[in-house]
């Protein structure tokens, strides 16, 4: 059977490849990509995921306007030359091109399936929700790996409830540190953190102002020398926040880590074994693999409050909420309370393998795909 799922959006991130992998290797799908970010992407990586995959030529025009114009209608053009015939086309990262490739699958045949991140969703202004409209009603099916989101896109759009599932988005660095035999120590000696260090805690996972780093950095003073502060901004910011964030945590004068090159997953793995204490204050969050990884580490988590998991709540995973007005009380808690919090911390690892390891969960995408093929709905 001549089975074809055609990915479109930014095929060359790191989530969308280690989910196309495992896919390849559950299912006898054919995967394709279509890249609407071509000058992020190596050719030679891409082709080890997807069969074929197919993107339009940049242009570099020096305005703005007419280049951004310019680039819309070759990705249109380029999407419209790609064969008719019977294939699922899974949209990633909701983005200008979206809606008018979605008109083409439906004129090509296609069964469109959109993917919803937090990012499209939950961070969305009143235009951006009237475009999600949009794209929804061309959707033949909707997914997200929240089930609070659901429940909120279901809310601001009834007519998407008999066609939208909540499916686990995996996690690859889950599978990876559910294998390994975790040694704290050993993954501090990696990671090269002073001896005279007694907590690591780690702030945020990317470089978005929309972390609160600010509200963390500006506690800093009020803990001892024997902390080690580690700030991971490798994606999802700019140049200019990352070098104000760097001179304000040189003015605090305390032991840290601004983390900006590219960290593999056996070195992330390292990163979050060797962590303490994950303080995860953003401003909004679906149900982040970051938040899930160091979960699953037992280590000990401070989450905002205003941060809602259902999955979490429903599977009695422990953590410690926080406000920010409250944040301070709650590191200093951490600390002074590490060994039984993290003893609590340890009975999560099992129940966050289940929600977030690709192994575990690969089997359900397949089955969706396989309902979605039949034009069935979905019981996830």
């Amino acid at each position: 059977m001549n089975r074809k799922i055609l990915m479109v959006g930014e095929i060359g991130h790191q989530h969308l490849k280690v989910f196309t992998s495992y896919l390849k290797q559950a299912s006898d799908y054919r995967i394709y990509g279509f890249d609407l970010a071509p000058e992020k992407s190596r050719q030679q990586d891409l082709d080890r995921f997807y069969e074929q995959h197919f993107s339009f030529n940049r242009c570099n025009f020096r305005f703005p306007l007419i280049r951004a114009f310019i680039n819309y209608l070759r990705c249109i053009w380029a999407f419209r030359r790609l064969k008719k015939e019977e294939c699922i086309v899974q949209f990633h990262f909701i983005s200008r091109y979206t809606l008018p490739l979605q008109l083409i699958s439906k004129l090509k045949g296609y069964k469109i399936s959109s993917f919803v991140y937090g990012s499209d969703y939950m961070r969305s202004g009143k235009i951006k929700k009237y475009y999600l409209s949009l794209v929804f009603r061309l959707s033949d099916s909707i997914v997200c790996d929240s089930l609070h989101m659901k429940k909120q896109m279901i809310n601001d759009y009834p007519f998407i409830k008999t066609k939208t599932d909540k499916l686990n988005f995996g996690s690859q660095i889950i599978d990876c540190l559910y294998e390994a035999k975790q040694n704290p120590e050993k993954a501090r000696e990696k990671i090269h953190v002073p001896s005279s260090v007694k907590y690591v805690v780690m702030c945020g996972y990317n470089a978005s102002a929309g972390q609160n780093h600010k509200e963390i950095i500006r506690l800093i003073p009020s803990f001892g020398k024997d902390i080690l502060w580690i700030f991971p901004m490798t994606y999802n910011g700019n140049g200019d926040y990352i070098r104000e964030m760097e001179n304000l945590l040189r003015e605090t004068q305390c032991n840290y880590r601004l983390l900006t090159d590219f960290i593999p997953d056996s070195d992330w793995t390292d990163l979050i074994t060797a962590t303490d204490i994950f303080i995860h204050i953003q401003i909004s969050d679906a149900f982040s693999s970051s938040l899930a990884e160091h979960l699953l580490a037992g280590n000990v988590v401070i989450n905002g409050e205003w941060l809602k998991y259902d999955e979490l709540e429903e599977e009695n995973i422990f953590y410690l909420p926080t406000s920010l007005e409250k944040l301070k009380f709650n590191i200093h808690y951490s600390i002074e309370n590490y060994a039984s919090l993290h003893a609590l911390c340890s009975s999560n690892k099992e129940k966050i393998r289940q929600l977030k390891s690709w192994k575990v969960n690969i089997a359900k995408w397949v089955n969706y795909f396989g309902k979605l093929e039949k034009h069935e709905k979905s019981t996830f």
